[in-house]
This record gives C-alpha cells, sequence and structure tokens, in this order.
C-alpha cells in the first residue's frame, strides 16, 4: 500500500501555493479533498463548469484542446506539484480546456466556493495568482508567434511546451 502523500509539500512546490506561510498552507490544506482517477479518465471536459482548482499530487495529466470537427491539440502536461483549474476558479466561468489522466492521478480538489473567501483573506495570494496568470498569457501569446512566424523552422513544437510551476519546457524534441 502507497504512504499517504503530505498535501501541504506537494502544494509548496508550486509557483502560486508555494509562498503561503505555514498557517496559510494548515488552512488550505483544510479547504480541500482529495480526488482520485484512473488513467484515461476525464477529470473535467471543455466547457465543464469553471468551479474547483485541482493540485496534482500524483501522476499526470494531459490538458487538451478540440475543434468542432474533431481535431485535437495537446496544450499541456501537468505532473506532482502542478495546479490547474485557475481560469475557472478565479471568473466562475466554463472550463477553457479539458484535462484527462495520462496515468492515475491524486489530485487535492478545492471548490471555489471556499477558494475566494480564502484569497479574500490572503489578498499577497491574489497578487501571486496575478503574476501566474499573466506569465500564462505570456506563454499562450509566445506560443501564438510562434506559430504564426516560425511555422515552417518549428512545425507543431510551439504547441508541445509545457508550463510547470516553474518555466515552460518543451515535451518534443
Amino acid at each position: 500500500m502507497n504512504a499517504p502523500v503530505d498535501v501541504a509539500s506537494v502544494l509548496r512546490r508550486n509557483r502560486l501555493l508555494g509562498e503561503l506561510d505555514p498557517e496559510q498552507m494548515a488552512e488550505m490544506v483544510t479547504l480541500g479533498r482529495m480526488a482520485r482517477f484512473d488513467a484515461d479518465q476525464i477529470i473535467f471536459d471543455k466547457g465543464d463548469p469553471g468551479d474547483s482548482l485541482f493540485a496534482v499530487l500524483k501522476g499526470q495529466i494531459a490538458i487538451r484542446t478540440s475543434s468542432a470537427d474533431g481535431k485535437t491539440m495537446l496544450l499541456n502536461i501537468l505532473e506532482a506539484g502542478d495546479v490547474l483549474g485557475e481560469i475557472g476558479l478565479i471568473d466562475g466561468r466554463e472550463r477553457t480546456a479539458a484535462a484527462v489522466a495520462l496515468r492515475p492521478v491524486e489530485l487535492f480538489r478545492i471548490d471555489r466556493a471556499d477558494f475566494i473567501p480564502f484569497l479574500e483573506r490572503h489578498p499577497r495570494l491574489c497578487t501571486r495568482m496575478m503574476i501566474v496568470l499573466c506569465d500564462r498569457l505570456r506563454w499562450v501569446s509566445e506560443n501564438i508567434e510562434d506559430a504564426v512566424f516560425h511555422a515552417g523552422s518549428r512545425a507543431g513544437c510551439c504547441c508541445c511546451r509545457t508550463v510547470t510551476g516553474s518555466r515552460p519546457r518543451p515535451v518534443c524534441g
């Protein structure tokens, strides 16, 4: 049997949550609950309600989107320490992409109804979240630029980078 995961130690690896002080982290851990998914199981689909944030404790998740004609594009691969669902969590609107377990995953889920009051009590985390979301926006802008201006020299690779708790990293050759 596997040992239980120390949620706080995994959350500390994330750029967004890693700066919480011990009391804030303890409070954060009380807000969430564990969720487990098998390989190939959908965690959420594009268009689903953006009602929660997930932190990956174990496993690997693909973030992908698809077009109306069935084409699929891999946007990101997330691993232990990464967080997903921030966009929907903040604005409460529907998910902008789908999340699918690539292997069995263990997640820590925090619902929007619990997280927003937590943010209101801890404004430094609000500032940190803005920085992380701006980093993501810059990453998306760079990928669009790469796709438009460098399509011939790096065909397809621009869509195969992953943003983690630190910096984007290539997942292709």
